[in-house]
């Protein structure tokens, strides 16, 4: 049995990415989409780090009435992993049904998304980190 060259693995599997004419060049939108989709995931991740941070250490409080709610059935790092968890699902099932977003409304608005979360979850590391 011969061992198998990662690198060499490595240099084939990118090679046929980056080589023109493969999906990522062919269906730039498709890609963009993904990325916008797997960033406002990400953000999502982010804001639950820094809200559990933000509620757990510092003396600020929650504005949403769903999470104050769950939070009072189940506890706060429980009730902010579950809906985290619930809109992540739901990410997901947009990441997974994102080819069928074929106008450009559809990137404007989960760009539009995007900037707009980055906006909640910087506001809320800035409210976090002064108090």
């Amino acid at each position: 049995m011969r061992p198998v060259n990662l690198c060499k693995l490595l240099n084939a599997w990118a090679s046929g990415i980056l080589e023109p004419n493969q999906y990522w060049l062919a269906q730039p939108k498709q890609v963009v989409n993904a990325l916008l989709i797997l960033f406002f995931a990400l953000l999502h991740i982010a804001d639950g780090v820094i809200t559990y941070l933000g509620l757990s250490f510092a003396p600020v409080d929650e504005v949403n009435p769903v999470l104050n709610y769950v939070a009072g059935l189940c506890g706060l790092g429980l009730a902010i992993a579950l809906l985290k968890l619930a809109i992540l699902s739901a990410i997901a099932c947009i990441f997974f049904g994102r080819h069928t977003i074929k106008s450009r409304w559809g990137t404007a608005t989960l760009a539009s998304a995007d900037t707009f979360y980055s906006w909640v979850v910087t506001n809320n590391v800035i409210l976090v980190v002064a108090s």
